[in-house]
């Protein structure tokens, strides 16, 4: 990473992060301060993505129930087919 990069980042992002050496006329970067944003960015993600996971799961069980009764209605339909059928050749 180029610390200009990562400070120009962080300044979209109005973050203050002390990762950076500015002291010299080359920046530097002090990667163990990466750390604890990571790991924050991390957990965040994981939170995204459980929640994901969870409607998800949610979606698949309605689209079940939609399959199962669409097929209930299309027997239905055939059933009341059959009925009338059978009833115009009385």
């Amino acid at each position: 990473m180029v610390a200009q990069e990562v400070d120009e980042a962080a300044c979209k992002l109005d973050y203050n992060f002390s990762g950076i050496d500015k002291s010299g006329t080359l920046w530097g970067l002090r990667y163990a301060e990466f750390t604890v944003p990571l790991v924050k960015a991390v957990q965040e993600q994981q939170t995204i993505i459980d929640e994901l996971k969870s409607k998800n799961v949610n979606i698949e069980n309605e689209l079940q129930t939609n399959k199962k009764q669409v097929e209930d209605l299309k027997v239905e339909i055939e059933n009341l087919k059959s009925l009338i059928y059978s009833s115009s050749k009385k």
